[in-house]
């Protein structure tokens, strides 16, 4: 290992050497500063107290890997160790069970219906009496002794195995009806077990329960059903400037809200959160915090320091505490993603910091894992809704990475047009205005204005053709004319995206706009 000022260059072999710059980011805040002296504008600088690192607590990136590639090898080891089928169940009332993962095979306990019942409203009658009735020859039948008035749903009365609804009725009075047609035996009437059958299997083990399933038990007389827990994943966010949402008072304060956004899709993926307190940027705090809470849950994700930074000890602590199998993805956002699994054999996820990596990686990592854990085939992108759509202007990517681009859509002369919004990976507006997102994939420079692509939506295509989309220069005025659109029935909405006010006349010129 050899040094010069202001530099460290660390060589695995004699072959191969990388150079990193620990100054670089003092020279970048510097020419910062310059340029907002320039501008005349006021900026706040937090100064970063000036230390030694040791390299043994520096983890830079591993060689980032295929996005698939890195599932595949998670997946694996996961299955490996046997995470996927160590299953926790749970007894939950039938009602409250929408959603939930059956343990083990349900049977019914009763028939539905347990009588034979009238389907329909009208008399219940005995077939034969009814042998040669026709328009032509009408019968008459005598009411309480030859017919029987009933409901739908009533006990098919003693002596009859047949109804005939009202409207085939006439001369009908207090005595007497009289009918123009005969009916076969078991007309209209709902025969026991018609719906379920007592001991029938009603849903196998590792079905996922929906609304009318609910009613499908409780008609077969299943109070209760025997569901696996839902996965526990402990959310550790990490960083001395993180603070509560409404505390942020002083510069470098930060508000913590990626577990928030985390937990959301957490439980609509099928699994549950616990929130631990922020851990400050200590190796030792973290590596407690993280044991801790592998006892307690079943998947640990450290919201932050997976990244390279001076204080980012996830890969170091990570590996301390089981194998780690990924560090660094190609993908953007969400390059600096941590993928392990601990002694116990279950998952540990380093989380990128900013709100849009995370939510990114959630999407690429937990989801599918979730998916897998609740007995499901895990989602892949061909399980999501996608749609085609014009993409409205040039978009250069690096390459060498799976870029997740949101944006924005809309009809625009008929054809389904999509915006890029800012790419940002702090920029969590964009990911909460974002209509979908094109992937473009690794290999491919960028995106030329009017090719076709596919859009992974996040909204209805219904909703998306009542929308209109503006680009250029937003005007807060929209955001006024929007909120009266929302409220037509139905809704309309205006959707923009910035693209500056020039930006906005050659969409035009280009005809890419009205």
């Amino acid at each position: 290992m050899t040094g010069s000022s202001g530099s460290l260059l660390i060589a695995k072999d004699s072959r191969k050497a990388k150079l990193w710059r620990l100054n670089s980011l003092t020279d970048q805040k510097d020419t910062e500063r310059s340029k907002d002296a320039e501008r005349g504008e006021c900026a706040v600088h937090v100064e970063r107290s000036e230390r030694t690192i040791p390299l043994a607590r520096r983890k830079l990136y591993l060689e980032p890997i295929a996005v698939d590639e890195a599932l595949q090898r998670f997946q694996d080891a996961l299955e490996q160790g046997g995470w996927f089928d160590d299953h926790a169940v749970e007894t939950v009332p039938s009602d409250s069970a929408d959603g939930r993962v059956l343990a083990s095979a349900v049977y019914a306990k009763v028939s539905s219906p347990h009588y034979p019942a009238s389907a329909m409203d009208g008399v219940a009658v005995s077939a034969t009496d009814t042998t040669g009735a026709s328009d032509h020859a009408p019968i008459t039948l005598a009411l309480g002794n030859q017919a029987v008035i009933v409901d739908t749903g009533d006990p098919i009365p003693a002596g009859c195995n047949a109804v005939v609804m009202w409207e085939d009725l006439i001369n009908i009075n207090d005595q007497n009806v009289t009918i123009t047609a005969a009916v076969p035996p078991w007309h209209h009437v709902r025969m026991v077990g018609e719906d379920i059958v007592k001991n029938e299997l009603l849903f196998p083990a590792l079905y996922q329960l929906g609304p009318a399933d609910i009613g499908a038990l409780l008609a077969a007389g299943v109070l209760s059903v025997t569901v696996l827990q839902k996965p526990l994943f402990g959310l550790i966010p990490t960083g001395p400037e993180l603070v509560q949402p409404g505390n942020v008072s002083k510069p470098g304060d930060i508000a913590e809200y990626n577990s928030a956004i985390l937990s959301a899709y957490l439980r609509r993926w099928g699994a549950e959160a616990r929130i631990y307190p922020p851990q400050p940027d200590d190796p030792t705090l973290i590596k407690g915090c993280i044991t801790a809470a592998l006892v307690e849950c079943d998947a640990v994700c450290l919201l932050a320091g997976s990244s390279a930074g001076r204080d980012d000890y996830g890969s170091t602590v990570i590996g301390e505490l089981g194998q780690l199998l990924v560090h660094g993805v190609a993908a953007k956002p969400g390059k600096p993603v941590i993928l392990a699994v601990a002694s116990s054999g279950k998952p540990l996820i380093g989380v990128p910091g900013y709100p849009v990596s995370a939510a990114t990686i959630a999407d690429l990592y937990l989801a599918p894992i979730i998916a897998a854990k609740n007995g499901r085939a895990p989602h892949t992108s061909s399980d999501k809704k996608v749609a085609p759509a014009r993409f409205g202007r040039r978009l250069e990517s690096s390459g060498g990475v799976d870029e997740f681009v949101q944006v924005r859509l809309g009809p625009v002369n008929g054809t389904l047009t999509a915006l890029p919004l800012s790419r940002g990976a702090g920029v969590i507006s964009s990911l909460a205005r974002a209509d979908g997102r094109v992937i473009v994939p690794r290999g491919q420079t960028g995106i030329e204005a009017g090719q076709t692509v596919q859009v992974e939506l996040y909204r209805e295509l219904s909703a998306l053709g009542r929308q209109i989309l503006l680009g250029g220069s937003h005007d807060l005025t929209l955001d006024v004319i929007n909120g009266h659109l929302m409220r037509r029935r139905p809704p309309y909405t205006l959707a923009s995206a910035p693209l500056g006010s020039l930006g906005g006349l050659m969409a035009l010129k280009r005809g890419e706009a009205l």
